[in-house]
């Protein structure tokens, strides 16, 4: 990954979610040292539907390096539900130097890939 802006980074950030909150039904949750948040704003119309989830992970103050993430999910449908009109994910530093959000990332993914390989 060579920034959080990468696919490499988005695909990461996923898989992690996904391991830490399959249902995507907690909004609060910790993993590791990083406090991790998510709120919901939809609406549902006639027409059209929309959802944006804007995560917030903050790396513990207490820890030597720390960080602070936005990522935000946008998902939009016509009437039916059942077509995406538009699904945009970004993500910007809220503080803290990317390098070590990465560092973080990459330190999750290989852990996660550890216990994978571990249960197989």
């Amino acid at each position: 990954m060579k920034s959080i802006q990468s696919k490499a980074f988005l695909d990461t950030w996923r898989l992690i979610y996904s391991a830490t909150n399959p249902r995507q039904d907690i909004h609060c949750w910790r993993v590791g040292d990083v406090d991790w948040s998510r709120e919901s704003h939809s609406y549902a119309g006639r027409d059209y539907a929309y959802r944006i989830d804007a995560h917030v992970l903050r790396r513990a103050r207490s820890s030597k390096i720390s960080w602070s993430l936005l990522v935000v999910q946008e998902r939009w449908w016509d009437k039916r539900a059942d077509d995406a009109l538009r699904m945009f994910e970004w993500r910007r530093t809220l503080s803290g130097r990317d390098r070590d959000i990465l560092a973080w990332f990459a330190e999750q993914r290989l852990a996660l890939e550890a216990k994978k390989h571990h249960v197989d």
